[in-house]
């Protein structure tokens, strides 16, 4: 009975967080919906097309999953790694633009990216759901979640490199300018670069590797709506 208790909180849990990640998601989509004036109606670069793709795929494909519950699992699996190569490359799209288009830190965050891609898809291979049911619902097992979980890992590793190229590159505009202008706040470089954005992500995906090895079968990667969700 315990077990069952423990179960049901679990999957309650889970979908209070699915929720607050959609309801996150579409309320930026909401408050920033100005973007269309600034993005759509001006012509379009590749960088432009790249930025709608990420901003709206994901929440046309949340409103299929919420839709469609009984979503295949093999399915997320495809549709989570399609969104984080999107905000992979974005992110690596801006860093490139802070270094001034260096090819050399293009060419490090590519083979970083290549080799993280390369190990998630290597120790994925096979990892499907268990048995483990409670009414409608799949729980993962801990073997399963702990290979499910390197591919999380993976990406935190990229997403702690973009945060600390881009956290780099602010503290350094920020001396320069400092020499110059000596009363602009470093948090407002910090806002202008992005920094706290990474660091956002990096920090939620982290949080959502840890569902993976301390929840219950039913929580683990609860958190991977809100992680996807930038």
């Amino acid at each position: 009975m315990d077990a069952n208790l423990s179960d049901t909180r679990d999957i309650r849990l889970d979908s209070y967080l699915h929720i607050f990640a959609l309801v996150f998601l579409y309320y930026d989509h909401l408050i920033t919906i100005g973007v269309i004036k600034f993005v759509w109606m001006r012509p379009k670069k590749p960088g432009t097309y790249w930025f709608l793709a990420n901003r709206y795929f994901l929440a046309s494909v949340n409103i299929v999953v919420t839709l469609f519950e009984f979503t295949p699992f093999k399915f997320l699996k495809v549709l989570i790694g399609i969104n984080q190569v999107l905000v992979s490359v974005l992110m690596t799209m801006r860093v490139y633009a802070l270094y001034g288009r260096s090819s050399r830190v293009l060419g490090g965050m590519a083979i970083v990216g290549a080799v993280n891609i390369s190990w998630a898809l290597f120790t994925g291979q096979g990892a499907t759901v268990t048995q483990s049911t409670f009414g409608c619902q799949i729980g993962l097992s801990y073997d399963i979640s702990k290979r499910l979980a390197i591919a999380w890992e993976a990406s935190f590793a990229y997403d702690s490199m973009i945060f600390a190229l881009t956290l780099m590159r602010t503290w350094r505009a920020g001396w320069n300018i400092g020499i110059r202008k000596r009363r602009l706040p470093v948090m407002t470089l910090l806002l202008r670069d992005g920094t706290i954005y990474f660091a956002v992500v990096a920090l939620s995906n982290l949080a959502n590797i840890f569902t993976f090895y301390f929840c219950g079968p039913f929580l683990r990667g609860g958190l991977s709506t809100f992680s996807t969700s930038p």
